[in-house]
C-alpha cells in the first residue's frame, strides 16, 4: 500500500492510502475529531440518465438535464487530497474528462460510479481514465441482477482492487452476495433511500414480504460478511436500517466508525445549485450555492446540522 494524499484538518491528521483506506491521527489530547475543512464531498452532475431504475432516489430521466462542472466557482476552492464521490449516470455528461483533469490538476481524489451497465458499455473508457491517473475509486452499482458480462469484466481490469461493489439494502437479494463472495471483491453496502422514485418503488412494485426477506437475511449474514469480502463498508444509512451498532463491540465501532453526515462530508446538487449535509435530507432541506466556496459550505452544514 501507498500513501497518494495526506493533510492536517484541525487538530488531527489524514492520510489516504492507494487502497482506500483512510487513517485519521489525533493531534492532541483532544478525544474529539475537530475538522478545519471537509474531507470529502458526494456530487451530483447530472439529473440525465438511461439506466431507469423504478426505485432512483434521484428522479434522473433520459431528457434530466446536465449540471454546470467547469465555471462554477466552487470547484475552484477545493482543497487537495478532497474525496470527490462523482454519483449518477455520469459518463453522460460531456465535460466529465474535462472536469476530471480539472480535478486531477488539483490533487483530488476522485470516485466515481457508475451502473453495472455502464460499467460494461463504458469499459475502456474507465480503464483510460484510471490509466490517466484521472478515477481512483470505481462504485459499480449492482440491484436485482448480476449482468453475465460483468464479473468477468470486473477480474480482467486493471485496476480491479479499486473497484466497489454498491449494494442496496432491501434491494440485493443472497443470490446477488453469493454470486460475489469469495472473489477478492470489496462492497459497499448503502441504505434503502425512500425519496424520489424509491418512495413509490416499495409501496407500488416490491411486495413487503421480499423486502422483509432481503433486510432480515442480510442483517443475519453480517456475521459471517466479513470473512467473504477483502472490504466491506456501510454508509449512514444501512448502519442505521442494518442495526450494525447493536450487533458490534462498542471499541470496534469507535474504532472504525467515520462520523456523522454532516461532520466531514456533505452532498452537493451542480444541477440545482444546491447543497445539503446528505443526498437524502437534500429533497427537504438544503441551500442555494450561489458564490460560497466550499469550506464557506461545509460551515452553513456545521451549523444547521
Amino acid at each position: 500500500m501507498e500513501i497518494i494524499g495526506q493533510y492536517k484538518n484541525g487538530n488531527y491528521s489524514v492520510v489516504l492510502l492507494d487502497d482506500g483506506t483512510k487513517i485519521k491521527i489525533q493531534l492532541d489530547d483532544n478525544a474529539d475529531f475537530i475538522p478545519s475543512r471537509p474531507e470529502s464531498i458526494d456530487l451530483k452532475i447530472t439529473d440525465k440518465c438511461s439506466m431507469g431504475c423504478s426505485f432512483c432516489y434521484e428522479n434522473c430521466t433520459q431528457n434530466g438535464k446536465h449540471g454546470n462542472i467547469l465555471t462554477n466557482s466552487w470547484i475552484d476552492s477545493i482543497p487537495p487530497f478532497m474525496e470527490v464521490a462523482i454519483n449518477g449516470n455520469d459518463m453522460d455528461h460531456p465535460d466529465l474528462k474535462h472536469f476530471l483533469l480539472k480535478l486531477k490538476e488539483k490533487k483530488v481524489i476522485t470516485n466515481i460510479t457508475v451502473h453495472q451497465k455502464q460499467f460494461i458499455n463504458n469499459f475502456w473508457q474507465i480503464k483510460e481514465y484510471c490509466d490517466e491517473g484521472l478515477l481512483h475509486g470505481i462504485g459499480i452499482s449492482v440491484s436485482e441482477k448480476i449482468h453475465p458480462h460483468l464479473l468477468p469484466l470486473v477480474d480482467c481490469f486493471p485496476y480491479k482492487g479499486n473497484i466497489v461493489f454498491h449494494l442496496i439494502c432491501d434491494i440485493v437479494t443472497p443470490v446477488i452476495i453469493e454470486s460475489l463472495k469469495n472473489r477478492d471483491y470489496k462492497i459497499l453496502i448503502l441504505g434503502y433511500k425512500e425519496v424520489g422514485r424509491g418512495k413509490n418503488y416499495m409501496i407500488q412494485s416490491m411486495d413487503l414480504f421480499t423486502r422483509n426477506y432481503n433486510h432480515n437475511w442480510l442483517i443475519e449474514y453480517l456475521h459471517d460478511i466479513r470473512n467473504d469480502f477483502k472490504v466491506v463498508s456501510f454508509d449512514n444509512l444501512a448502519l442505521e436500517q442494518l442495526h450494525v451498532k447493536e450487533n458490534i463491540s462498542q471499541d470496534e465501532w469507535d474504532e472504525r466508525y467515520m462520523g456523522d453526515d454532516g461532520e466531514t462530508s456533505f452532498y452537493i446538487d451542480a444541477v440545482n445549485g444546491i447543497f445539503a449535509k446528505n443526498s437524502t435530507v437534500s429533497k427537504d432541506i438544503n441551500y442555494p450555492i450561489d458564490k460560497q466556496n466550499i469550506g464557506e459550505m461545509f460551515n452553513v452544514i456545521k451549523e444547521n446540522k
